[in-house]
């Protein structure tokens, strides 16, 4: 009777071997060693994945950031230019005192100082127009990212696999032809 109640260690240590024997750990929360390596592998792996969609992301965000800094440059350039253009007009104005050596003067000034400005506010309108095409290419990221995501949680393996199909296939360094331009 009391061999019963009170178990030896060699009966503790037959109790461990039989939960080991059913895949039943303590240690790992009911996994087996091997079960709990396979789900770290799998996490590992979703996180490599996440990390490089997310690169992706970054490098479109970093692209746009700098389009728009290119598009800031530019405008106050233009800014800058025409003001210095009304400035020099009007002291040319105040200065001279004969008539058509001012008009042809003024006229020249003016001609100038208009294409330049023309010319940093077309690259400004340019420039804000491939940064709403690359904010059109972030959405569409973004769209495949959550797709991703929601399919790997799913475990909709053929889905996980044409989202991985689509990113492949998608070109990101195409050659523009003779008379094609970037929007």
């Amino acid at each position: 009777k009391n061999e019963a109640a009170n178990p030896t260690k060699q009966d503790e240590k037959d109790d461990d071997d039989d939960i080991f024997a059913n895949g039943l750990s303590p240690h790992f929360g009911g996994n087996t060693p091997q079960q709990q390596l396979e789900e770290n592998l799998e996490d590992a792996k979703l996180q490599i994945v996440n990390i490089a969609l997310q690169t992706m992301k970054s490098d479109v965000v970093n692209h746009i950031d700098n389009q728009r800094r290119n598009a800031n440059i530019q405008l106050i350039l233009a800014i800058v230019i025409g003001l210095v253009g009304v400035c020099v007009l009007v002291a040319a104005s105040l200065n001279t005192a004969e008539v058509y050596y001012f008009s042809v003067t003024q006229c020249g000034m003016a001609i100038v100082v208009a294409g330049f400005v023309l010319l940093f506010l077309t690259q400004y309108s340019n420039t804000q127009q491939r940064i709403k095409f690359f904010q059109n290419e972030l959405t569409n990221l973004n769209a495949r990212i959550a797709a991703f995501q929601l399919a790997y949680l799913l475990e909709e393996k053929e889905a996980v696999n044409e989202i991985i199909r689509d990113l492949t296939r998608t070109e990101r360094n195409f050659k523009l032809g003779k008379n094609d331009q970037l929007p």
